[in-house]
């Protein structure tokens, strides 16, 4: 995986992207570890991620989902949870079923629905929380948004004591203001046509996007019927991109005659 650090925004993001075989973002947000996709287990710090957030079913989004419980269960630590759409549960826990059966053994898991909706956001961790948001890809999909709560002493108050500004908060004073920013979203695999439908996607200060397609080998208009980016479409909207950092995963895709 490749390591991204935004000391900025205090986090730390691990990327791995290869078309058709393995999807998998890390993120480390104030302390709070998050992971969107799962079609590889590949970093320790993965395997001790207590929230998994799946885009979609394609099996190199989700292949390592149950490889992780099962090895998140042999190390004695407890279930994670996994964040989907509510039509997505029964769909892993039927992969859950298929792997049990194969291993003989139980795997302890927890299955999360997550409807995308902007209005009721999840809290996770330490003024951390998400929102999932409708993509576009040939099956069901979503992207994630996670926003960082913080608190700022009001100016007006700063140079004070530390004693009277207690006194004050105990009277019922509101001694800090209150910023939510938005630090983190990521797209899974989706046509840019959902990055316009969610303009705030253009304002997070990370932005990590799929763009499978990076040459003309295929044409945008390819790209867009199998559900994906092509690079194209990023430079058409070059001037919407307000993030402070955007990721571009650009996935090896194995339809390139030069990989092949």
């Amino acid at each position: 995986m490749q390591s991204i650090e935004v000391r900025d925004h205090n986090v730390r993001l691990l990327v791995s992207s290869v078309a058709g075989q393995e999807t998998c973002v890390y993120a480390n947000i104030d302390g709070c570890a998050i992971v969107v996709d799962m079609g590889c287990v590949p970093e320790e710090q993965v395997v001790l991620a207590e929230r998994v957030f799946v885009t979609h079913t394609h099996i190199d989004h989700v292949h390592g989902v149950t490889k992780h419980a099962a090895l998140r269960r042999l190390r004695s630590i407890k279930p994670a949870r996994y964040y989907c759409a509510p039509a997505t549960v029964p769909k892993l826990e039927r992969l859950f079923e298929a792997t049990e059966e194969l291993q003989e053994s139980q795997i302890a898991h927890e299955i999360v629905p997550m409807a995308p909706s902007h209005n009721v956001p999840v809290q996770l961790f330490r003024g951390v929380s998400v929102v999932a948001f409708a993509t576009v890809h040939r099956v069901q999909s979503q992207g994630y948004m996670f926003t960082k709560r913080s608190f700022k002493l009001k100016p007006e108050l700063m140079g004070l004591p530390g004693h009277e500004i207690a006194a004050r908060r105990r009277n019922g004073e509101y001694t800090h203001d209150m910023t939510d920013t938005l630090v983190l979203c990521v797209t899974g695999d989706t046509t840019a046509e959902a990055l316009d439908r969610h303009p705030l996607c253009y304002e997070a200060k990370i932005l990590v996007v799929e763009c499978t397609y990076i040459t003309d080998e295929i044409a945008p208009s390819k790209a867009h019927e199998r559900g994906h980016i092509h690079i194209n479409d990023l430079v058409a909207r070059a001037h919407l991109f307000q993030n402070d950092v955007l990721v571009l995963m650009v996935r090896q895709s194995p339809s390139y005659s030069s990989i092949k």
